[in-house]
């Protein structure tokens, strides 16, 4: 993991808690949801780094264009180096100093390499432990009285939870927690036997609310974002402020269901401080920290507070994290005083130089495969294409658009988004007519992300395709399309689509 990419994607995290904070009207869901998708994004960053092509901004100093960075080369003829007292002396003597230092910087990378992995995994073993001790209190709790599993199975049904939620008591928790290692289970301390009727209808709709959302499944994929950057705190930032967006919404959902705000506040007191003070990482949602239980508090008895998120929003918040994950893993700069080729100059010209000769062995191979008699072994070299950002693939994925097999057509279509080539969105714009559903899925997404507008016609005739979930893709691809997320974005274009953007998730009309 290079430190560049460790920046971009703390990048797209701090544009997430701005936004978050710029607009205080968003539900709680909403904000949740922003918050999953950037720690998605950041988790699949070393992959999607591959296939997001580069967005240049144009820029300049006050002393012309920046110089770039010596690229010392290996192996460099000695006839070519100037002679000494030339004025190019002083240059090659910067290079071999520069080749020093890049050796003794390539060995500190290494072992910071080293640590890095050994730091993942321990937190990896520190989540697991967690993860273990959730299964065992699962395992471990009594079945709650029969007319509490009645009232739970009834209150699933109207929630419209289609597996069955285990309910359990144990003397080893302090509180409620759900947890879902293998199927969902509700554990309550023994103490819930003096609540109320009210108070426990509380509980189990806010338990409940867990398991519709499915925030286990949430909370073991920020464990992952976790534990692969445990050296950044923007990371650990994100993840608290995603948990905190999780209880909050889901007492959005408690009170949506009709239970007064005082009564659920004073439900919520009494958890807290039956919580103990440190909670081990787990797989168990803890309905309560003293930590943040004020906050929510704050939320719960807040009237004029929205609880139930706009149509638009689910569509705008995946929008915005697709929109500012593109500009982060993308975004680069260009002075527009010189090209960069006229700037690469020595060791850096005969690396570029060789780059294509490298790049070569790297694709071959599935170039290859894609002329397989088996069709899963040529839908995995689509795969594999599709995730090369070398712009030479895209000749095999066009051929490969032509394959008998779907799968194969389909990895080709998706294999193709955001890559910037004249030929790709005619491929795509006949692949809409594919006989396969999920082909023309993938290729209206592509169309979507092109930012051309000659897409724009076969995405409007798709809404009229017989299937609906292309009908969906179609719809999305056409608001990409006007969002102007695609590969041709420019910084007026991005600019553009951040203002329509913000109309969608504020609910305005333009």
């Amino acid at each position: 993991m290079t430190l560049e990419l460790v920046l971009r994607t703390s990048a797209l995290l701090v544009v997430v808690w701005a936004l978050t904070r710029a607009m205080p009207r968003l539900t709680a869901a909403t904000r949740h949801r922003l918050w999953h998708g950037a720690l998605l994004v950041v988790l699949a960053a070393p992959l999607l780094q591959a296939v997001v092509p580069p967005i240049r901004f144009d820029v300049g100093t006050a002393n012309g264009p920046a110089a770039w960075g010596i690229v010392p080369a290996t192996g460099a003829d000695p006839a070519a180096l100037p002679p000494a007292g030339s004025p190019g002396a002083a240059n090659a003597s910067a290079v071999d100093a520069a080749s020093a230092a890049f050796a003794t910087l390539g060995a500190v990378a290494s072992a910071v390499d080293d640590v890095a992995l050994m730091g993942s995994l321990a937190v990896v073993a520190w989540f697991g432990v967690g993860w273990w001790s959730a299964a065992r209190l699962a395992r471990r709790g009594r079945p709650a009285p029969l007319e509490w599993r009645r009232e739970i199975d009834g209150l699933a049904r109207q929630m419209r939870i289609g597996s069955a939620v285990d309910l359990r008591m144990s003397d080893d928790v302090g509180g409620p927690q759900t947890v879902a290692v293998l199927r969902p289970a509700i554990l309550l301390p023994e103490a819930a036997t003096s609540w109320t009727d009210g108070r426990r209808r509380a509980v189990l709709l806010h338990e409940l609310a867990h398991v519709a959302r499915g925030d286990c499944r949430t909370q073991a994929l920020t464990h992952l974002a976790c534990a692969a950057y445990w050296f950044n705190p923007v990371v650990w930032l994100a993840a608290r402020e995603l948990r905190r967006e999780r209880e909050r919404a889901c007492d959005d959902i408690v009170l949506a269901r009709g239970i007064r705000p005082s009564e659920y506040a004073a439900c919520l007191l009494d958890v807290a401080a039956g919580m103990p003070r440190r909670l081990r990482p787990a797989a168990a949602v803890a309905m309560a920290r003293r930590s943040e239980v004020e906050g929510r508090l704050l939320a719960v008895l807040a009237d004029d507070r929205p609880r139930r998120p706009a149509p638009a929003a689910r569509w705008g918040a995946a929008l915005t994290v697709v929109f500012a994950g593109v500009v982060a893993l993308g975004a680069t700069t260009q002075s527009p005083a010189a090209p960069p080729e006229a700037r690469v100059t020595g060791g850096a010209a005969a690396l570029l130089q060789e780059a294509p000769a490298r790049r070569a062995p790297a694709r071959s191979p599935y170039v290859r495969a894609l002329k397989d008699a088996d069709a899963q072994v040529r839908e995995q070299a689509a795969i594999g294409l599709a995730l090369l950002s070398d712009p030479d693939v895209v000749t095999p994925l066009l051929d490969a658009l032509r394959d008998p097999a779907g799968q194969v057509r389909e990895k080709a279509a998706a294999g193709l988004a955001l890559r910037r080539d004249g030929r790709v969105v005619p491929a795509l714009v006949e692949a809409m007519r594919d006989p396969d559903a999920q082909v023309r899925e993938k290729a209206a997404v592509a169309l979507g992300l092109s930012g051309d507008e000659r897409a724009r016609a076969a995405l409007e005739a798709a809404l009229s395709d017989p299937s609906a979930q292309v009908r969906e893709k179609a719809l999305s691809g056409l608001t990409m399309l006007d969002l102007g997320t695609g590969g041709m974005v420019d910084g007026e274009a991005l600019r553009r689509g951040a203002r329509r953007l913000l109309g969608v998730l504020l609910g305005a009309r333009e």
